[in-house]
């Protein structure tokens, strides 16, 4: 177990420097299609369709968003834009692919155990820009005072997800993941042995 461990900490030290460099080159394609999907599933949720998806520079995407609302001459399209800075949802996420790497010579079903930790950093990524687009929407348009002015409980959804995301899970994302697929390994190792 203290080579195995070794081991561990060997590939930790050698992967966080070079997933690291990748990230940097690898995040504006990421984040943009993080933008993409999570955009679209809020505006699916809210009743809203994704416009145009844009890159303002490597770290920051803006969605923009419209709808149709009542206005004095029939409906009007109402647009309103998102800017997701890259960095407040992805910051962690060389770090978790390398704890990934290090948990790979001490893990059961190893690749299936990759597979289910790389699904968990895309679905906290993706959460985070679903959740961070919803607050957006429903709070601009409370303050907008337009017709479909969202009700104070579904508003009050919104910033929760999006704060507990931003404050629990983004933040111990790779943690949240290790320890995540120790459990699920260990927990499937048990049942199968005993």
């Amino acid at each position: 177990m203290a080579r195995r461990a070794l081991a561990a900490l060997g590939l930790f030290c050698l992967a966080y420097p070079l997933l690291l460099y990748g990230w940097l080159h690898l995040q504006p394609v990421y984040g943009r299609w993080c933008g993409w999907a999570g955009g679209h599933a809020a505006a699916l949720t809210l009743d809203w369709q994704v416009r145009t998806l844009t890159s303002q520079g490597r770290d920051r995407i803006e969605v923009v968003f419209s709808t149709y609302v009542p206005s004095g001459r029939g409906l009007g399209e109402l647009t309103m834009g998102v800017v997701l800075p890259l960095s407040s949802f992805t910051f962690n996420a060389p770090l978790t692919l390398a704890l990934l790497a290090a948990l790979y010579p001490l893990l059961r079903y190893r690749w299936r155990a990759l597979g289910e930790g790389l699904l968990f950093l895309v679905a906290v990524h993706l959460l985070y820009v679903y959740s961070a687009c919803g607050l957006h929407l429903t709070g601009s348009a409370a303050k907008a005072g337009v017709a479909f002015n969202y009700p104070p409980a579904v508003r009050f959804f919104w910033e929760f997800l999006y704060a507990f995301v931003e404050n629990m899970l983004v933040r111990f994302e790779p943690f949240l993941v290790a320890a995540f697929i120790w459990m699920r390994t260990e927990g499937a190792h048990r049942r199968l042995a005993g």
